[in-house]
């Protein structure tokens, strides 16, 4: 199975492909959930679940029908494109809620 993402520029569907049967199908519509991990200890997705200025570590358990919030971060991003447009990273601060400017990234 290969987990993916659709819609990436909107409200971020999660969808799986079975390599084996091509088939094609929509965990979730409009979860805004990306930068997926699997876990075969339990057959789990983990996520980023970015809304309303928050960026949500999720987990979806299986049979993917739902998504639980692990912990929840005010946005502190910090996004890096090569010159090639071909490797992108990104990293993920702490921001305390009463520091009033965002914190360096370690």
């Amino acid at each position: 199975m290969l987990y993916f993402t659709s819609n990436n520029a909107g409200l971020r569907n999660l969808l799986a492909y079975d390599l084996e049967s091509g088939d094609t199908r929509t965990l979730l519509e409009g979860a805004r959930i990306g930068d997926i991990a699997y876990n075969p200890a339990d057959r789990s997705l983990w996520g980023l679940r970015t809304n309303n200025g928050f960026v949500m570590i999720v987990r979806v358990p299986y049979p993917y029908t739902e998504w639980q919030t692990l912990h929840v971060y005010p946005t502190a991003r910090s996004r890096s494109t090569s010159t090639s447009r071909r490797m992108e990273s990104s990293s993920l601060c702490r921001w305390p809620a009463r520091t009033a400017s965002v914190p360096a990234c370690r």
